[in-house]
């Protein structure tokens, strides 16, 4: 007699999750075209680093991976620095 409505509920909390998760996604994919910098960490000295903005997503990409080239030479594979790419926000 109540399974009707405890499917319904699954149901409607399966569709809120869907909406959820597609809006995510959504804005996601939006981002990748704003700007970004890329932190990269050096875990010795505990210093920071940010570096750009860069125009998208994929160009602090490409950064990113320069930097990580140059650290496999630099660091020989030894305590290698952290990189991070992160979307440039706006002030509020």
């Amino acid at each position: 007699m109540f399974e009707p409505e405890r499917r319904r509920g699954a149901e409607d909390r399966d569709a809120v999750v869907e909406r959820l998760v597609d809006g995510m996604v959504a804005e996601a994919v939006a981002d990748i075209d704003k700007p970004h910098v890329l932190v990269s960490f050096e875990p010795v000295s505990g210093t920071t680093f940010i570096t750009g903005p860069y125009v998208n997503a994929l160009e602090a990409l490409g950064a990113a991976d320069r930097e990580r080239v140059s650290d496999e030479v630099e660091f020989a594979g030894q305590v290698p620095r952290t990189h991070v790419v992160m979307r440039l926000l706006v002030p509020l």
